[in-house]
């Protein structure tokens, strides 16, 4: 298995993978999906219909999240699958500012590793 980094994502929509990584203390996750879409936090939180006494979930984070927070939202992306499940795989590509930035879970240095399933 590799490090699933966007580029890869990128090219990988449509296709069904299985991940892998590691979680605190040995509770490690592995799932098995096709990669429907990528899309920022903000987006899909936009989705998030009746959030709160908000029309949806990004304008409640509008409501109270500085600048900074709200341009991490919007620069994080996450994987959905081809059903529209929320895969909990996060690809921070504001922050790490590289070439390549590589997906995680919910731990900025919990790598998520794949490979292809056919």
């Amino acid at each position: 298995m590799k490090n699933l980094t966007l580029e890869i994502a990128n090219k990988l929509i449509g296709k069904r993978i299985q991940t892998h990584y590691c979680g605190y203390m040995g509770q490690d996750w592995s799932d098995n999906f096709i990669i429907g879409e990528l899309i920022s936090e903000y987006e899909f939180a936009k989705r998030n219909k009746n959030f709160s006494g908000f029309s949806d979930q990004s304008v409640y984070w509008d409501s109270y999240m500085n600048n900074q927070k709200l341009k991490e939202k919007k620069h994080t992306l996450k994987i959905i699958t081809s059903d529209g499940r929320d895969t909990y795989i996060f690809c921070d590509y504001y922050e790490q500012n590289m070439n390549n930035p590589s997906f995680t879970c919910s731990d900025s240095d919990r790598y998520v590793s794949f490979e292809i399933v056919d």
